[in-house]
């Protein structure tokens, strides 16, 4: 439906060529709208120019430290609302190359989403590789440059979204323009690109998608905490379980990752970067297969992020429930060691299987929830997610295909040692919908043809034994009935009965 637009006229904007009038960028996320992200971009000095949507937040902390700030949205709608915002800031709507005068350079320059979200459908076709030397084009000597690339061949485009090239909403307008022989789609093409900039720059990889980022990694490091970090993150953040644990046993997490972050000039920070789901962010350093944190406090995360969900997903897959038990036992026991009254402490609280690995003995949580949980919750709540990551993607598990939902979780529990709640229907949900990839679907209708094929099955033997019980009953009693009372019976018919009933009971004893 077409939508009519008023255009409201601002001092600090103007509408350069090129220029969408009838669009909003503004109101889907993007990268930098994740406190992650927000942190790793630098300080801005001196005059700065931002390139693309990016969270007003984010936008208004700049705004504060430069010393005059510039915007280049490709929307006139985000321009106004710019304005609206930092009324001090000089705004351009429209292409980029055109809207900025020849020979202008910025001390800072600031591109924290894709070139897709730049390019104006109204400006003619550009390649990835000259829009991104735009922006290079842009900087002064020595400026700081920050920018980010969406990776085409990221673990949540094959198996944690609609594909954006197969997507059909009113803003997938012509897509495939942003689709050429210069972006880079591999760690090595994006490395050989830098290069030949001349420039000296540091790359992060996104885990675990575009618009949810839980942990950022250098590319350029070779520890191998890294790559167990961008995995066991990828996997806590419901990216399919199979995919990632195989790119981190190939040791390719640098080539899957949903995006990367090309920093040109920025002083050297640490190797990686974690976020909870509130958004508290930790800096980490990795030195061989240890992270150390700000405090000097070290942590061993699990070989290629085999945290406590691919544990039990290899054993439901082996039906291995022994192995089940015992590791479910572990992880409620390591529960109920820290609750209080009935309460979960925050450190614990995000007991989710995803969210948990094993070292040792111990039991290691690897973010805190937001605050703390009644210990029912946490345990009902993790065990629901676990059971629904296998009916999600499809995955073998070791319950009759007849069992409900309800008691394949109670079951669960059970291995646990964890009482059943009053109410577990709660904490039952349905195959939800994650963008799995076309297999996993299959996989899932697979399965669910499986459960129907048992349970119409059980039903028809159910029916069909019940149908011949009777029958089998009734001719028993019909012969009983005659024989006991054939005297009564007119003489030609006793004797008909008898001898017929005799033959029957043969007859029926045979079959």
């Amino acid at each position: 439906m077409a939508r009519i637009v008023e255009l409201k006229q601002y001092d600090n904007v103007l509408l350069g060529r090129g220029v969408m009038q009838n669009w909003v960028d503004l109101d889907v996320d993007g990268p930098s709208w994740r406190p992650l992200v927000a942190d790793l971009v630098p300080q801005a000095r001196g005059r700065v120019l931002v390139v693309g949507p990016m969270e007003l937040g984010l936008l208004e902390r700049i705004a504060g430290e430069a010393e005059k700030l510039t915007v280049v949205v490709r929307a006139a709608q985000d321009a106004g609302t710019i304005a609206t915002l930092l009324p001090g800031t000089e705004i351009f709507a429209g292409d980029l190359p055109q809207v900025i005068a020849a020979g202008e350079s910025y001390d800072t320059v600031l591109m924290v989403d894709d070139f897709s979200r730049v390019l104006s459908a109204e400006a003619p076709d550009r390649t990835w590789h000259e829009m991104a030397m735009t922006l290079l084009n842009l900087a002064a000597p020595g400026a700081t440059v920050m920018m980010a690339l969406e990776n085409e061949r990221g673990l949540h485009r094959t198996s944690g979204q609609i594909d954006t090239y197969a997507a059909n909403f009113d803003r997938d307008w012509t897509p495939f323009r942003t689709w050429d022989a210069t972006r880079p789609r591999t760690l090595a093409q994006l490395q050989r690109w830098i290069k030949g900039t001349g420039r000296q720059a540091s790359a992060w990889g996104l885990y675990p998608s575009w618009v949810r980022v839980d942990a950022l990694t250098q590319v350029t490091s070779t520890s191998p905490a890294l790559r167990d970090a961008a995995a066991a993150y990828a996997l806590r953040g419901y990216a399919s379980p199979l995919p990632v644990r195989s790119a981190a046993l190939a040791d390719v997490m640098d080539e899957v990752a949903a995006g990367w972050i090309v920093a040109f000039d920025v002083p050297s920070q640490p190797v990686l970067r974690t976020a909870s789901e509130h958004g508290e962010v930790r800096v980490w350093d990795a030195s061989g297969e240890a992270l150390r944190d700000a405090d000097g406090t070290e942590r061993r995360l699990p070989p290629a992020g085999r945290t406590m969900l691919m544990e039990l997903i290899e054993m439901a897959a082996d039906s291995d429930t022994p192995s089940m038990r015992a590791i479910l036992k572990q992880w409620y026991a390591a529960l109920l060691a820290v609750a209080e009254d009935g309460q979960v402490p925050a450190s614990h609280a995000d007991a989710r299987l995803r969210n948990v690995y094993l070292d040792g003995e111990d039991v290691v949580f690897l973010e805190p929830a937001a605050a703390p949980a009644p210990l029912e919750d946490v345990v009902w709540r993790a065990l629901s997610d676990y059971l629904s990551t296998l009916q999600v993607h499809g995955l073998k598990h070791p319950w009759p295909t007849a069992m409900n939902r309800m008691t394949r979780l109670a079951a669960l529990g059970a291995m646990a040692g964890a009482p059943r709640p009053d109410d577990l229907a709660k904490w039952v949900t349905t195959v939800r919908d994650e963008g799995q990839t076309r297999e996993e679907l299959l996989a899932v209708v697979k399965r669910q043809q499986d459960e129907l094929k048992s349970v119409w099955a059980r039903w028809k033997w159910d029916e069909k034994d019940y149908a011949a019980f009777v029958a089998k009953s009734n001719v028993k009693k019909t012969v009983r009935y005659a024989k006991r009372h054939g005297k009564a019976l007119p003489k030609v018919a006793s004797k008909r009965i008898v001898t017929t009933g005799k033959k029957t009971v043969k007859k029926g004893l045979s079959r």
